[in-house]
């Protein structure tokens, strides 16, 4: 019943309201015959003057209801057609089609507005794109191309980004609470002061990356590729870097309460000033305490330099290249 109305045309709807003075004009007539009321010309006048009255009130509303109501309905209609082809244009395989679509995204407002949030962008090309502070809330970005993207304090939070290729994007700043990036491109990224806390990243490859004073909580960093990544200050407390390369990382002041380091390899790496609790899970499954000798986890020369025994871990019995037998 509801959507039969809804779908009612302009004419149907005039023709009802025509209708019901019609129909209301002529119970009033049949009431006043059977009470025998006097149907001088006075009347009439009167009845005419009435129906006019409510005729016209009626249109006006109409008239209104279909500016205001009708109107924005339209515009809302409209902005869906035009959003949907400029996001089609902005997956598409040619370049030249995608900057144009997203330079229009961004003069209209829609970049930075909501409108893109939860929509598909899988396989985007956007290299170098400029989305510094774009509002891409839940957006669908598996395997896009982002390499040297803009993305400066831009909300990438509950995103997926799964095999996107971020290599050399910056991202300072930006909100990725949630986010999905596992097997993600990030290599040689700038990350500095970006909030990943809960992403998923198990197995992304960042290499290079700069994290200075990023914030890591709660992470799902498992099979991750740190080596020679610039972690100082960050926040990890919490995080799993069970299995992550961490060789030759700078990790100065790094928070790792409560974080998980089993069987990650932190050969060469720099954990001056990092921050550890009794809950800290260290490469070897062992806890953390005030005795613990840190070096022989990141000190090749240490007499008791730790290798381990498992192969899926970046640290199985290996050195300078070679593999070592246990």
């Amino acid at each position: 019943m509801v959507n039969a109305l809804a779908n009612l045309s302009n004419r149907a709807v005039i023709a009802i309201l025509i209708g019901i003075a019609i129909l209301s004009s002529a119970a009033s007539l049949v009431v006043n015959l059977a009470f025998q009321v006097d149907l001088s010309a006075g009347w009439w006048v009167s009845w005419l003057q009435n129906f006019s009255t409510e005729m016209f009130g009626a249109f006006l509303t109409f008239v209104l209801i279909e500016l205001i109501v009708g109107g924005r309905e339209r515009r809302t209609q409209q902005k869906h057609e035009q959003l949907d082809y400029l996001l089609h244009q902005l997956c598409s395989s040619n370049a030249h089609e995608a900057s144009h679509a997203l330079d229009e995204l961004r003069e209209i407002g829609w970049l930075r507005d909501g409108s893109l949030k939860g929509k598909y962008l899988g396989h985007a090309e956007l290299e170098n794109a400029n989305l510094e502070r774009a509002d891409l809330h839940n957006v669908c970005l598996e395997l896009a191309k982002l390499p040297g993207a803009n993305l400066k304090a831009a909300n990438l939070q509950n995103a997926n980004l799964r095999h996107a290729s971020l290599n050399g994007a910056r991202l300072t700043s930006a909100l990725l609470q949630s986010a999905n990036l596992a097997n993600a491109d990030l290599r040689d990224s700038y990350l500095e002061g970006a909030n990943f806390q809960s992403a998923h990243m198990g197995f992304a490859q960042m290499q290079n990356a700069q994290l200075v004073i990023a914030q890591l909580p709660q992470a799902y960093l498992e099979g991750v590729n740190l080596e020679q990544a610039n972690l100082s200050f960050a926040n990890l407390q919490g995080a799993h870097l069970e299995g992550a390369a961490l060789a030759r990382a700078k990790m100065q002041g790094v928070e790792l309460q409560g974080a998980s380091l089993s069987m990650a390899d932190l050969q060469g790496a720099d954990l001056s000033r990092a921050k550890f609790d009794e809950t800290t899970i260290l490469p070897d499954q062992s806890r953390w305490t005030t005795d613990t000798d840190l070096s022989r986890f990141t000190d090749l020369s240490h007499p008791n330099f730790w290798r381990s025994d498992n192969p899926c871990s970046p640290a199985y019995h290996y050195l300078s290249g070679r593999q070592v037998l246990p």
